[in-house]
């Protein structure tokens, strides 16, 4: 889905730019931010962004939550982590 545009000039060359915005987070503050969350209530269930902190909380800190696990990526020795009884590696977390 696409957020409204808005219009801007570039300084140095004068032209006029038109910018769209995806809503990538539709419940966050700035939809055209995507924060690297995820929550998994139960390994079968999993919600992003700020959905996942919504539901977090509304399920008294049950589950499992994930935050900031995109700085893992470079790390070639990280292979996942363990929700339930399942073994999700960082490759699906991301995908």
């Amino acid at each position: 889905m696409v957020e409204t545009g808005s219009r801007f000039r570039l300084k140095k060359t004068g032209f006029d730019c038109f910018a769209l915005f995806l809503k990538l987070d539709p419940l966050a503050q700035d939809p055209s931010v995507f924060r690297s969350l995820l929550y998994f209530p139960h390994e079968q269930k999993a919600y992003y962004g700020a959905e996942a902190i919504k539901q977090y909380i509304e399920n008294d800190s049950e589950g499992r939550l994930f935050r900031s696990f995109k700085s893992h990526l470079p790390n070639p020795n990280y292979l996942g982590t363990a929700v339930g009884n399942r073994i999700l590696p960082i490759s699906e977390m991301v995908a």
